[in-house]
């Protein structure tokens, strides 16, 4: 069985305040269900592990959540400028992930070592004698300013329940995933990643 692995780049606090990673306030969420035709985001093929998708719309971003069989999805597009410089490096999906309550729960903690760029995704692959989990970052889209990566991020994970489940295996249904995702009607991952 799978479970889900949870974390926002946007995280909400405060009764429906989310803030950016430097706890800067960027809007209140009120999110909304979207139906398969309204999302952003399309997955090619097999929808079945898609459990619920919902969107918010802020002043500076739009924001959609995919609830998924064993993880989840998270698509942030800004409506003006790009995501800064540092935000398609390794240390951000660190920044994402080390300290993941739903991670560390089932005793895994990632660490730079485990992280590994494939064009612009960055994913990590890890496991405890509970589970094993594969999470994932890739900025794109337009370059708003030199230093940006683009003005998309996509993030998320998948996890595997069990001792002796080979991380390697939810990596790859990770990106077997990834490989058949769009966003606003462009693949999120070219052949090479």
């Amino acid at each position: 069985m799978l479970l889900g692995v949870l974390a926002l780049a946007a995280c909400a606090s405060d009764a429906g305040r989310v803030t950016d990673l430097e706890g800067q306030t960027i809007g209140w969420q009120q999110w909304k269900p979207v139906t398969e035709d309204q999302a952003a985001l399309a997955l090619a093929g097999d929808v079945s592990l898609v459990r619920k998708r919902e969107a918010a719309n802020l002043p500076s971003r739009y924001l959609e959540s995919w609830t998924l069989e064993g993880g989840h999805l998270f698509y942030e597009r800004l409506k003006d400028g790009g995501f800064a410089a540092g935000s398609d490096a390794p240390a951000f999906l660190l920044a994402l992930y080390r300290n993941n309550t739903a991670l560390n729960e089932r005793g895994i903690v990632l660490d730079a070592a485990q992280i590994r760029e494939d064009g612009p995704l960055l994913i990590a692959a890890a496991a405890s004698d509970q589970a094993a989990c594969a999470v994932f970052s890739v900025v794109f889209g337009e370059q708003a300013f030199p230093e940006s990566p683009g003005d998309r991020l996509l993030r998320g994970g998948l996890c595997r329940r069990g001792d002796g489940v080979d991380p390697r295996l939810v990596e790859a249904q990770l990106r077997e995933l990834l490989s058949r995702l769009t966003a606003d009607g462009s693949l999120v991952l070219t052949s090479g990643a």
